[in-house]
């Protein structure tokens, strides 16, 4: 009788921790998925739409005063996707900005900036900050 017991007291507990792991993965399985563009995301592909701006020479015409193509490369980007574009010169003066179209700049942001140099005469430097977040 004595050794029922301790058996049934052992597939007891097996239950419960059975249970648990199950609830737990039950949880787990009804969180809603993830819209991809988590901060970790929007901060990549805020960096990587840098970096096609500077190769393509946007950031440096958009420098010059024609930030029409830096424009395109914003509003390319996904629907949900927003962004705001800011140039600052070596000493930190910001010199444009510009914000994706249908978009109002939010409080929440993740940041990615990129610096780079116009060679022309002299080379002048400037850093690009692009500061993006999901549309509410």
């Amino acid at each position: 009788m004595r050794r029922g017991f301790v058996i049934s007291l052992d597939a007891m507990f097996a239950l419960l921790v059975a249970g648990v792991l199950l609830g737990g993965a039950a949880w787990f399985a009804a969180r809603p998925a993830p819209d991809g563009w988590e901060r970790a995301d929007l901060r990549a592909h805020s960096a990587g739409l840098l970096a096609a701006m500077e190769d393509s020479g946007a950031l440096a015409r958009a420098v010059a005063g024609n930030s029409s193509e830096a424009h395109i490369f914003i509003d390319s980007t996904p629907t949900h996707w927003c962004g705001q574009l800011l140039i600052y010169n070596s000493t930190g003066s910001e010199i444009g900005a510009l914000t994706k179209s249908d978009c109002q700049v939010s409080e929440e942001w993740v940041q990615s900036r990129r610096s780079f140099a116009i060679v022309d005469v002299n080379a002048t430097f400037y850093s690009a900050v692009l500061r993006s977040w999901v549309k509410p």
